[in-house]
């Protein structure tokens, strides 16, 4: 077995590997970390954690077997307590920034732009007096009752499925209220999607001051009319706290058009009182309204609120099926929590739950990477690639954790499915669906039959 000095060399010389030697080595020593010529060192240690995150976050143990032994579980336990969080957060941007450099300029892009996907989820932690202090629990628990709740708000690279910034908020925290935190993670020019729950005007605002723009998908409080109302804004003698009403610019179709809405009057309490005074009284944008239809469609009606306001070089369709593209964070999500098991974390420290969280990160840009380099070898979409398949490929690549693009894997590829319709039932109990009562045939049939499909 090569002793630990020639894997640490053979290592830093690789630029392929997952961990980045000298950006944690400076980042620890930024952050006033010591340590000494040991085994477990906080390169050694990251890689450690690393593979015991890709192997589905799994024992102590089972890690200690995974590296062929050398140290004990309580050794581990205490180096991986010791590292500084700044030097997984160091880790995780100097992938990044390797995962930006060599991405082809033209790739994912939408009509020349970079699509950015946000939105958020809960991941559960263990039930320790700092967590639930900290995080708090789910709105409909009783008191001592359930597991501390963080909640999560990720942007995501629509392209390939990669995390480009995360942020930690209580339970019971809006994800409107940290949405602009995550602004740094964009560049001039980004498009950022997100559900109607970060439709508001101040955050659409803040996305223009900083040379991006954004399409979100208009609150049913959000009064929109089509078309809007031309002329002066009817002077309203009661609820003069809420907005007022959008007054038309441009009517580019029925359900497509220019219009000005005002800023509230009331200050949200995310934002301070000199940026909220700096967010201009007025603002220009698009409305755009389109129908959906079919089996296991549950929206009939969707309505945009976009920056886009060229309706020559963003058509309504296009900006339709960006939004419809919002669905990859949904997925991504997914695989963060389900597939790499980041749906409940394991440590019972704040800081322990950080490290744990941008290990979870750092894991799963590296199997999008993977993706990303098998779907260049075949000329189709990364999101297409199986992200199961691109994890086991990367398991088996122990101790890098990635591919080299001189031996892209062969991964599975999804089939271009129509769309599916399927009851929101299971044949076993679920807290989240209901149990099913009749066959799963019957119940497609009846749903296919509701919207004369065939």
């Amino acid at each position: 077995m090569a002793s630990i000095r020639t894997r640490l060399i053979r290592v830093k010389g690789d630029r392929e590997s997952l961990i980045d030697a000298e950006a944690v080595t400076r980042a620890c020593r930024d952050a006033g970390h010591h340590w000494r010529r040991r085994r477990l060192d906080p390169l050694r240690t990251l890689q450690l954690f690393a593979t015991q995150i890709a192997h589905g976050n799994t024992a102590i143990a089972h890690l200690v077997r995974l590296a062929g032994g050398g140290f004990s579980e309580s050794a581990y336990c205490q180096a991986r307590a010791r590292l500084p969080v700044v030097a997984i957060h160091a880790a995780f941007d100097a992938f990044n920034a390797r995962l930006d450099a060599a991405r082809v300029q033209r790739d994912g892009l939408w009509r020349g732009h970079r699509v950015v996907l946000i939105d958020g989820t809960g991941v559960s932690t263990p039930d320790s007096p700092a967590l639930r202090a900290l995080f708090g629990t789910a709105s409909g628990c009783a008191e001592g009752c359930g597991l501390p709740l963080m909640r999560v708000l990720a942007a995501i690279d629509a392209y390939d499925g990669r995390l480009r910034a995360l942020h930690l908020a209580p339970a019971r925290t809006h994800d409107a209220r940290h949405a602009h935190d995550l602004h740094p993670a964009l560049e001039s020019g980004d498009v950022l999607v997100g559900d109607r729950g970060l439709c508001a005007y101040t955050l659409m605002a803040l996305l223009i001051s900083t040379g991006c723009h954004g399409v979100f998908r208009v609150a049913s409080t959000r009064e929109m009319p089509f078309p809007a109302r031309v002329g002066p804004r009817r002077r309203r003698t009661y609820n003069r706290h809420r907005v007022h009403e959008p007054v038309l610019m441009e009517l580019i179709s029925g359900d497509d058009q220019v219009v000005e809405v005002l800023k509230p009057r009331n200050r949200p309490r995310y934002l301070s009182p000199e940026t909220f005074a700096a967010i201009p009284g007025k603002m220009i944008v698009r409305a755009v309204r389109y129908r959906t239809g079919g089996p296991g469609v549950r929206a009939r009606e969707v309505t945009l609120l976009s920056t886009l306001t060229d309706s020559v070089a963003y058509p309504a369709e296009a900006l339709a099926a960006l939004y419809h593209m919002r669905w990859r964070v949904e997925v991504g999500l997914r695989d963060l929590k389900r597939t790499l098991g980041m749906d409940r974390l394991k440590c019972r420290s704040v800081e322990g739950v950080k490290r744990e969280l941008l290990m979870f990160a750092l894991i799963y840009n590296a199997v999008c990477r993977v993706r990303v380099v098998a779907a260049r070898e075949s000329g189709i979409e990364p999101t297409r690639m199986s992200f199961v398949d691109a994890l086991r490929a990367m398991q088996i690549a122990r101790p890098r954790l990635v591919i080299t693009l001189a031996r892209p894997p062969t991964l599975k590829v999804w089939p271009e499915r129509h769309p599916r319709a399927h009851p929101r039932a299971l044949k076993r109990p679920h807290s989240d669906f209901r149990t099913m009562k009749r066959p799963r045939a019957e119940l497609v049939h009846q749903l296919h039959h509701a919207f004369g499909s065939n």
